[in-house]
């Protein structure tokens, strides 16, 4: 076991001394000061960064919302038709006849899938390029 050892208090000279200045201070290395200004100033004089083009960039955005909007009206429409063409060519009781009008070139549904399908492969096929 090891034996306390009785240490005398703490005096207001022992915390001076602790606490003086000591005469090995830590200096900054000569020549940082004036590098870190210059540094500073060629901060200063650099030119401002360039702002975002908003006013270039709006039409392009209301374009893009206003495509959307197209969309989120026509896509059911074109269903709808290609349902109710469906299904007039079911009751008429052929299965190639109703596939027959979703092949159909004037068929808008035909158009708007085949585009969707190629803009997800398009986005697939970015997405494998990038993972690597």
């Amino acid at each position: 076991m090891k034996t306390r050892t009785h240490r005398p208090p703490l005096t207001d000279a022992d915390l001076d001394r602790a606490l003086a200045p000591a005469s090995d201070s830590i200096l900054p290395s000569s020549g940082f000061a004036a590098s870190v200004m210059a540094a500073v100033h060629e901060e200063q004089a650099a030119p401002a960064p360039i702002p975002f083009p908003w006013k270039r960039a709006v039409p392009g955005l209301l374009a893009v919302l206003a495509a959307l909007a197209i969309l989120i009206v026509a896509v059911p429409a074109a269903l709808r038709s290609a349902m109710a063409a469906a299904q007039q060519h079911q009751a008429a009781g052929s299965i190639q006849g109703s596939l027959t009008a979703l092949a159909h070139p004037g068929n808008p549904t035909t158009w708007i899938s085949a585009s969707v399908i190629l803009s997800l492969a398009c986005l697939l096929f970015c997405r494998k390029l990038i993972a690597r």
